[in-house]
């Protein structure tokens, strides 16, 4: 409702106040995709990057909820592309684990970093080939995401596509030079965890 919205802004409501756990009105709107209203929260100086108790930001939600619009918009307004939750989780992250490849190339085209990790190693391609998004892998492959690069313990884009049985990606990715023998900390192959699977 943004005529509400720009009356209660007209009489000086504290346009920052966040609920309980941390949601400010810009959050919201952008959850939901409410690109006029998050429009007028930002002309009237919302803060952009302010987040949630678990680091959420506005980015991170429209990321997840696939809200194009609503990106560009923080984006244009200077939102911090890179900006992770507590556990590194970061708009580009969100944007592969869920399959989002145009969501992915606008965070990409903006710089958003390809290969920061997560506080487990993990890596945008890490989780794009374990969630079996060729597309978003390819993009990030093309980008010249880091093919090998793995997690704490030692699991690589390949070996986690293998492990969930991705076929096609785990191709993309060997026909991208992805090192087809390298092992977990524990001695564990693509190959080793392709058999336990069956």
């Amino acid at each position: 409702h943004a005529a509400v919205a720009r009356l209660l802004i007209e009489h000086k409501v504290s346009i920052d106040k966040a609920y309980n756990n941390g949601s400010t009105p810009l959050y919201i709107s952008c959850e939901n995709g409410h690109a006029k209203v998050a429009g007028l929260l930002i002309e009237h100086k919302a803060s952009i990057d302010k987040a949630q108790r678990d680091g959420f930001t506005p980015l991170l939600i429209a990321c997840q909820k696939d809200h194009a619009t609503m990106a560009g918009l923080l984006i244009d307004h200077k939102a911090s592309i890179d900006k992770a939750m507590n556990d590194g989780f970061t708009p580009l992250f969100i944007a592969c684990q869920q399959g989002h490849a145009a969501m992915a190339g606008l965070l990409i085209e903006h710089k958003a970093s390809i290969d920061k990790a997560k506080n487990n190693g993990a890596t945008p391609l890490g989780l794009a080939s374990a969630n079996g998004h060729a597309a978003v892998a390819g993009l990030l492959i093309e980008h010249k995401a880091s093919i090998d690069k793995a997690m704490n313990d030692g699991a690589t884009p390949l070996f986690t596509a293998c492990a969930q049985g991705h076929a096609a990606l785990a191709g993309l990715l060997i026909e991208h030079k992805a090192s087809i023998d390298k092992a977990m900390s524990n001695g564990y192959t693509p190959l080793h965890i392709a058999c336990q699977q069956g």
